[in-house]
């Protein structure tokens, strides 16, 4: 088993598409989350796809894992639309502001390291762009997993029934960057690795 974690780059509309077909049959087929019939070409895919930054975890050239990081734009976030989020939690500088969206991992392949895998990923393209706090809209079981991980999240709002039960987060990559570092070196170092030194 050899896995693999790298960003799709907006030119590469074959790994894009492999990867709403993937969302498709995570968010449509297993977990209920949106209805099939909506989605006649099988494959799951919004008006903030245009604004994000995708990322796959590949084995064998299999995208088995999908994210993606939802960018500032005229469109706002997701998390801001559809969640209830408590007044003068969202207060930040927006061009510091992404939204980590559309986590899926194919059945056969939900263990921590492919989550992992597609955090790092996220967390490095946010180092190297000046991305300094993340939106996420999780179910708990998600946020606990993350937690696992040492990848801390600040609940910042009440529980919303989009894409099933989910809950308004924050994270601050710095202070995620700082408690994986206290309680992880190991995993500090595998977050660092292949970041330009300073």
């Amino acid at each position: 088993m050899s896995i693999s974690f790298q960003r799709v780059y907006p030119g590469d509309r074959h790994l894009l598409k492999l990867s709403y077909r993937l969302r498709y049959r995570v968010y449509c087929l297993e977990c209920n989350f949106e209805d099939p019939d909506d989605h006649s070409d099988e494959m799951e895919y919004d008006e903030y796809d245009p604004h994000s930054i995708h990322f796959v975890a590949l084995d064998n050239f299999q995208v088995i894992g999908t994210v993606r990081l939802v960018m500032n734009s005229p469109i706002g976030f997701p998390l801001e639309r559809h969640c209830d989020v408590q007044p003068g939690k969202t207060r930040y500088d927006r061009r510091g502001l992404a939204e980590v969206s559309r986590l899926a991992v194919g059945k056969s392949w939900r263990c921590s390291d492919v989550s992992l895998g597609l955090m790092r990923a996220v967390y490095q393209e946010s180092k190297k762009i000046g991305i300094f706090y993340w939106y996420a809209a999780m179910e708990r079981k998600l946020e606990r997993l993350l937690r696992q991980l040492n990848v801390k999240f600040i609940q910042i709002g009440n529980v919303t029934h989009y894409h099933g039960p989910r809950i308004p987060y924050l994270g601050s990559v710095n202070e995620i960057e700082s408690f994986v570092f206290l309680r992880n070196p190991q995993r500090f170092s595998y977050f660092q690795d292949g970041l330009p030194l300073h």
